[in-house]
């Protein structure tokens, strides 16, 4: 079974770089769900998602395309099996 680790999220400009680390994956099953939204909606019209299949720990992904001076919520989801 899977045990998340440690994440953090980094505003640059036009794009949110995440990274999340996890440990135990003894069978490298797992992946990980990014879904991202402008702050305050309600998650049923997405701008954005992504699922990345079992790599390395940490995952490290750029959300990219995202407006400078906008304030932006994530979901992020470590799925094992």
């Amino acid at each position: 079974m899977t045990t998340p680790g440690d994440y953090s999220l980094e505003g640059d400009n036009q794009q949110i770089l995440v990274s999340v680390s996890y440990t135990d994956d003894d069978n490298a099953d797992n992946s990980l769900l990014i879904e991202w939204d402008e702050d305050g909606d309600d998650w049923s019209d997405l701008l954005g998602s992504v699922t990345l299949e079992h790599a390395a720990s940490p995952y490290q992904y750029a959300i990219t395309d995202l407006q400078n001076q906008s304030t932006y919520q994530l979901r992020i989801t470590l799925q094992d099996g």
